[in-house]
């Protein structure tokens, strides 16, 4: 994650790792990596397309998808609160800290041709 953790900056790194930490995950994606390991498998042709405008406006949606779970499933839920229910639950709230316009993290379509 260098080139990621170098654009991180205040508190980012620390809510980058809570982030990685709750989907039980190393770190994200590079584009840089992921194209030249695409390149490296003989794929040609590759395009990362920045798709921000595609996602920004689902982001303003959880803030609402988070308060109607807090209110049917922990209030009023039968379920238990696992730790991995919180972290679901808690992911999708770091995750704009991080990423666009905030922070270095995006999100790409990735097209290419195999050779």
């Amino acid at each position: 994650m260098p080139e990621l953790t170098t654009a991180l900056r205040g508190p980012q790194p620390g809510i980058y790792r809570k982030l990685c930490g709750c989907w039980v995950i190393d770190n994200l994606g590079e584009v840089a990596l992921v194209t030249r390991e695409m390149e490296r498998l003989g794929f040609r042709d590759i395009v990362a397309e920045p798709m921000q405008a595609r996602v920004t406006p689902s982001v303003f949606h959880v803030p609402w998808v988070t308060l109607k779970f807090l209110l049917t499933d922990l209030l009023f839920g039968n379920r238990k609160m696992t730790r991995a229910r919180w972290n679901n639950l808690l992911a999708p709230i770091l995750l704009p800290f991080v990423g666009f316009p905030i922070g270095p993290m995006a999100y790409y379509i990735l097209t290419a041709t195999r050779s």
